[in-house]
């Protein structure tokens, strides 16, 4: 019974979120404007997570190492870098920028990187709680990886329609990937949860740099 509770949590916990995000960009609301909300909205609902699966992640940072943090503050510090040199130095995809004006990672702009940062924060304790409640009730790893693409990958299908056939179809396969890797380093590696949350924000950011590079301008 606590087990089929914790699923409905984590469920509610996805849909509540995402779907009042759906209705604030509505209101003109997003990564960038007004973000300062989206980034509350993120943190509230983390907390949220936190807080109720407590029991199910606290155990895991019983055992301290710095080791994937520094590689998490060198991230960023890569992000801002990047940012700041294709801002300066490289022609920006204006064409696909006004056609796509939802997809917010072209744009390389540092108040996307504040709020979207508490987006993914939000999505990988999300995962994080699904997988060691899966790992926890006894499923073996292929299972749960099994389990993640076909998730992830039904998630983005229903994305389609609102990122455009492009975009959506281009979500929907880096979903099945990430499908695959983000169990594997949650199980693999000692706090592979950070790990994988830099491999999240990677994805975004090697995006826009092939956009910026390689795109028809």
């Amino acid at each position: 019974m606590t087990s089929m509770i914790n699923f409905l949590v984590w469920i509610f916990l996805w849909i509540i979120p995402f779907g009042a995000f759906f209705l604030l960009r509505k209101k003109g609301i997003n990564y960038i404007r007004f973000y300062g909300i989206t980034t509350l909205l993120f943190l509230m609902f983390t907390f949220v997570s936190v807080v109720f699966f407590r029991n199910i992640l606290f155990p895991i940072f019983k055992v301290f190492t710095i080791i994937p943090f520094v590689f998490l503050v060198l991230l960023f510090i890569i992000i801002i870098l990047v940012y700041h040199f294709f801002n300066k130095h490289v022609k920006k995809p204006l064409n696909l920028m006004k056609s796509n004006p939802d997809q917010y990672f072209l744009l390389m702009n540092y108040k996307y990187l504040f709020s979207k940062s508490f987006d993914i924060l939000f999505q990988q304790v999300q995962i994080l709680v699904l997988v060691l409640l899966l790992f926890n009730s006894g499923f073996s790893l292929v299972k749960i990886v099994i389990i993640f693409s076909a998730l992830f990958g039904l998630v983005h299908v229903f994305n389609i329609p609102l990122a455009g056939k492009y975009f959506g179809l281009y979500y929907f396969l880096a979903s099945i990937l990430a499908g695959v890797l983000f169990p594997l380093l949650i199980i693999n590696f000692k706090y592979g949860f950070v790990y994988s949350y830099i491999l999240h924000w990677i994805f975004y950011l090697i995006s826009a740099i092939l956009f910026w590079l390689f795109y028809k301008k």
